[in-house]
C-alpha cells in the first residue's frame, strides 16, 4: 500500500503504514511524498525548490596574516565549538589545539604535541561531549578528554590499537563512535581486518554496540585509468578515477547507522538498524560538463599518467558528459544530512590559476560548493551555498564553523549563522 505523507516524523509515518492513505499536503513551493517500498520508506522531494535557498550571515572571524602567533594559522583541519560558544581549533601544521572565547580572543592551548597521555600528533576527529573536548589521535592511538578549563580528565585506547587508523564521530548523550578494529586481527590470520563503528562512553567503556562495515552490491568502484612505469627511478603504478564519474560515498550518523549513496542517481539511503531504512530522493536536473572542461580534465589526467609512462594513451571509458548528482555526504551532530550537490563549473582567468607540478596543466575550472540539507528523518530543509574559498568544518543548530582561505592561502576561522533558522523551515 502506498502512503503520501508530508510534514510528519518518520515515527508517525511508520505508525500509520497500515492506515488509509492520507491526503497529500504541500509545504510551500515543494513537497515531500512518502512511499513504502517493501521494508523501505521512500521520501521523494518534488516541486519547485528555487525558493529553498538558505543564506549565511558572518558573525565572527579569527586570524591574522602575521603578528601574534596565537592568531596565525597554518592549516586548520579541525573545529569544534566550546561549551561557552567559543571554539577549539586544530592547526595541523603547528600541531596545536587552541581555544578561543566567543569574541574570538585566545584563551589557551589545550594539551601539546607529543606521544604521552593527552598529547597528540595527528587528530582523526574532534567533538564536544557534555562540555568536554574529545579527540582521537591516530598516531598515538588514543582518545583524550579535556574539561572546559583545559585539564585532561580521561585518556584511553580502543581494545585493539593499531596505527595509524581510525576516525572519531559524535554520538548521542555521553557517547562517541570510533571507526576502528572490531576484533583482534591476530585471532583470524588471513581473514582480513574487521572494521566497524564502536560505541564508547566518554570514559572509554565500550557499550557493546557495534555497527559493522556496510557492504553493498553497488560498491564495485568507479571506472579507472591506469599507468605502469617508473617514477624517480622506481617501478610505479598509478590508478585514478575517470573524471566526473560517480562513486559510492558514506557518512555516519550519531544515531548509529550509515548514510550512503552513489552519485549516479539522487538517492540517499539511511541504513537504520532497528527501524525501516529510509531512502531520500530528489528531482534535480543533471549538471552538464562542457566539452572544454572535459578536454581540460583529460589533459590533466594524461599528464599525470605520462609522468611515469611517457607513451601512455587513454585506456579508460569516455569521460561522462554530466557530473554525478553528488560527491560527498556529511551528517552533523544533530543527525541532519548534508548532501554536497553538483554545481556548474566556473572557468578561471589566467590570473586565478593555481600553479601545479611541472608538466601538469593547471586546473582551469572551479566548482562552487552547495549543500542540500535534510533533517535526521529525511525531510528537505533547503540548499545552502558555501562562500567562495570557504569550507565547513562543524555544523550544529543554526551555527556553522568553518575556514576561509584568502588570496595568499592564509586560513581564517569563521563562524556563520544560517538564515532562515532551520527550525523555522516548514
Amino acid at each position: 500500500m502506498r502512503q503520501h505523507i508530508t510534514g510528519l516524523s518518520l515515527g508517525i509515518a511508520t505508525a500509520i503504514a497500515t492506515a488509509c492513505e492520507p491526503p497529500e499536503h504541500t509545504t510551500g513551493a515543494w513537497r515531500t511524498v512518502a512511499d513504502t517500498v517493501g521494508d523501505t520508506i521512500v521520501l521523494r522531494v518534488v516541486g519547485n525548490t528555487e525558493r529553498a535557498t538558505l543564506t549565511l550571515v558572518p558573525e565572527l572571524r579569527i586570524g591574522r596574516l602575521e603578528g601574534d602567533s596565537a592568531y596565525v594559522f597554518g592549516k586548520v583541519s579541525g573545529l569544534v565549538p566550546a561549551a561557552d560558544d567559543g571554539v577549539y581549533v586544530w592547526d595541523e601544521l603547528s600541531k596545536s589545539i587552541r581555544q578561543y572565547d566567543p569574541a574570538g580572543r585566545f584563551v589557551r592551548q589545550v594539551g601539546r604535541s607529543g606521544g604521552g597521555p593527552g598529547e597528540y600528533r595527528s587528530i582523526g576527529g574532534m567533538t564536544l561531549v557534555g562540555g568536554r573536548l574529545v579527540f582521537w589521535d591516530r598516531s598515538n592511538q588514543h582518545v583524550s578528554v579535556y574539561d572546559s578549563a583545559g585539564t585532561l580528565v580521561a585518556s584511553w585506547q580502543p581494545a585493539y590499537p593499531r596505527g595509524p587508523m581510525g576516525q572519531l564521530y559524535p554520538g548521542i548523550g555521553e557517547h562517541v563512535w570510533l571507526w576502528h578494529l572490531t576484533e583482534n586481527p591476530e585471532s583470524h590470520p588471513g581473514r582480513g581486518l574487521q572494521i566497524g563503528y564502536i560505541e564508547y562512553d566518554v570514559g572509554g567503556e565500550a557499550t557493546g554496540d557495534i555497527v559493522p562495515r556496510l557492504r553493498s552490491g553497488r560498491d564495485e568502484g568507479p571506472p579507472t585509468i591506469r599507468a605502469t612505469g617508473t617514477y624517480r627511478g622506481k617501478p610505479s603504478t598509478i590508478v585514478d578515477m575517470v573524471p566526473f564519474t560517480a562513486e559510492s560515498v558514506t557518512a555516519f550518523s550519531p544515531y548509529g547507522y550509515v548514510v550512503r549513496g552513489k552519485g549516479d542517481e539522487y538517492a540517499i539511503v539511511l541504513a537504520r538498524r532497528h527501524t525501516p531504512p529510509v531512502r531520500i530522493e530528489r528531482e534535480v536536473a543533471p549538471v552538464s560538463v562542457s566539452d572544454e572542461e572535459r578536454a581540460d580534465a583529460k589533459a590533466r589526467a594524461t599528464a599525470e599518467m605520462r609522468a611515469i609512462d611517457p607513451r601512455w594513451t587513454w585506456n579508460g571509458p569516455t569521460i561522462p558528459m554530466h557530473k554525478p548528482f553528488f560527491r560527498r555526504l556529511r551528517v552533523d551532530p544533530d543527525g541532519r544530512i548534508w548532501v554536497e550537490r553538483a554545481q556548474p563549473s566556473v572557468r578561471l582567468s589566467d590570473t586565478q590559476l593555481i600553479p601545479e607540478e611541472p608538466g601538469r596543466p593547471p586546473s582551469r575550472w572551479r566548482e562552487p560548493i552547495a549543500y542540500d540539507v535534510f533533517t535526521a528523518d529525511g525531510h528537505f530543509l533547503g540548499t545552502l551555498p558555501v562562500p567562495e574559498q570557504a569550507s565547513f568544518r562543524y555544523m550544529h543548530g543554526d551555527t556553522i564553523w568553518g575556514v576561509v582561505r584568502d588570496s595568499l592561502n592564509v586560513d581564517y576561522v569563521m563562524r556563520w549563522r544560517i538564515e532562515p533558522s532551520l527550525s523555522a523551515v516548514p
